[in-house]
Order: C-alpha cells, then structure tokens, then sequence
C-alpha cells in the first residue's frame, strides 16, 4: 500500500508539470531558489510565459542569418506544410541539419536551465522553425500540434534575431490563455482525417474555435515586442500566434524551439489521435531529439 502523498509539500506528486500546480504558490515560498528564478516562476505560472535576454554574440547572430539566407534558396530547404504558412515567408524547419549554429540556439543553457527549474525533467529539444519574416498566423496552441502523456510536458523558446514590433509582425499572444481547457480534435467533434485535405480542413475549424473563444471570453492580445537576443519561452497551452505586418519591407528573423520533457509515459499527434479511447499516434521522441546532432 501506498503511502499518503503530501500534496502540499511534494513538488512532483502530480502528474502535471509543477510549474502549473494548484499549490505552485505555497510551495515556492519554501522552495531554496535565487529571487529571479522566483519572480520568473511566478511570472510563468500566471502569464504562461517569460521573457529573458539571452545576451547573444551580435556575430553569432549575424552569422545565423546569413546562413539561414543561403539555406532559404538551396535544395536542401524544408518547410512546413502549406497548410501551416499565411503569407509568402518561408517557415524553415529541421535547419539544425546544415547549420550547427540552429542547434547551439535550441541547447541554449539559460533556456535549458530556466526548463529544467520550471518543469523539474530533462528537456527535450525536437524541432526548430526559423522564420525570415513574420508569420502572421492566427492563434493557437501548441498542444493541438504537440501532445503529451502526462499532459503539459511541452515549451517552447521564440528568439528574436532582431527587434520585432507593431510594423514587422511581431509575436503576439493572449497572457494567461495557457489556463484554459486544453482542447483536442475530438473534443471538437472532429474525425481522425484519412487525407491532406481532411487535415487542413480539421485545422481550420481549429482556428475558428479559437478565434471564436476569444471573442466569446473578450480575451486581449498582446503584441510582444522584444529586443534583440531575447527569447520568450512559453506554457504548452498558451494561445500565440503572428500579428499583421504592416510594413512590408521588414523583415522578422527568428527562431523557435520546441521542447518536451523525459519520462512521459506518450508523445503522440494529436492529429491522428484520440486520447479519451486510447489511440495514440505515436511520436518517435528518440528519433527527433536535437541533442544527437551534437555528438
């Protein structure tokens, strides 16, 4: 028999990241931890985000660029599915396998630590999107793309390139969205799709929930603009996306990270998926771990 769990006191006897505990504000007062891993807690469980300066080398991030430019017009380019892009940018993914400094952005080691303290697991690094301008997508969350067993095992770490505001489609989210009832396909009334089409399809309706959500709720957006070598690391669930871009000629270059974390019991995709009947599809975390492009 069990013993009786200390719920108060045990940072990890739920099977949720620790971060988003009801009893998150009693436990950090006891918690031995500097003042800014406190304050930044805090932050994190009441606005599902954080933003710090990463203090990157101008010339890393110069050479970043320029080789992410070279990268956007070679045979080797790969980007999302169409269905994921809203205007002519091109939205990089798995850049990390041509260019090692992609890969030395994702294993940063103050997003690395900031993870481990806020999740208490080893984080994850499985995919990297870099972007040249701003997206202009609508909002979402992460979740409805990236799932997890035990749910909210899930972060992810936007870094600007360069300085992003109103005029260049700066990132924009809707603070403490990443409290709301995490929605999946099938809550939606929603079929696993059998084609590219059913997909999209699925997606869309997605979206229009949500666009729907937020007018029902009256939620406000946020226009996040950074500065720079900062990096906002967000809550699985939080409701982001890209603000309009009002000035053409800009650019917007970035990247995101996305993590999960070790000992989760799934990792599936919640397109193909139903988790209240057991269906998972499973997605292979060792296959696309970032950290082997290092070794």
């Amino acid at each position: 028999m069990k013993e009786n769990i200390n719920y108060l006191k045990q940072l990890d006897a739920l099977n949720k990241p620790w971060i988003e505990s009801p009893f998150f504000h009693k436990q950090i007062k006891k918690l031995k931890c500097s003042e800014i891993e406190i304050e930044l807690s805090k932050q994190f469980n009441s606005k599902g985000y954080v933003i710090i300066d990463l203090e990157l080398d101008g010339s890393f991030i110069d050479d970043l660029i320029f080789k992410i430019n070279i990268l956007s017009k070679s045979k080797d380019l790969k980007t999302n599915t169409d269905f994921f892009s809203y205007n002519d940018g091109p939205r990089i993914v798995d850049a990390g396998k041509h260019i090692s400094k992609v890969v030395d952005l994702a294993l940063n080691d103050k997003i690395l630590s900031l993870l481990r303290f806020f999740y208490r697991k080893e984080p994850i690094q499985f995919s990297t999107i870099n972007f040249l301008t701003g997206t202009e997508q609508p909002l979402h969350s992460d979740t409805i793309h990236f799932g997890t067993i035990p749910r909210g095992y899930l972060s992810a770490a936007w870094i600007a390139l360069e300085d992003t505001d109103e005029n260049n489609g700066a990132l924009r989210i809707i603070e403490g969205s990443h409290k709301l009832e995490d929605i999946n396909y099938f809550d939606l009334k929603l079929n696993i799709p059998k084609n590219k089409q059913e997909m999209m399809s699925n997606y869309r309706n997605y979206e229009q929930y949500v666009k729907e959500l937020k007018s029902a709720l009256g939620l406000k957006e946020k226009i996040m603009c950074m500065k720079k070598g900062s990096v906002l690391i967000w809550a699985a669930n939080l409701l982001h996306g890209g603000s309009i871009i009002n000035d053409r000629s800009r650019s917007r270059y970035s990247q995101v990270t996305h993590y999960n974390f070790e000992g989760c019991d799934y990792y599936f995709h919640p397109f193909f998926s139903k988790p209240i009947h057991g269906k998972y599809y499973k997605r292979h975390i060792d296959e696309i771990d970032i950290r082997k492009l290092k070794r």
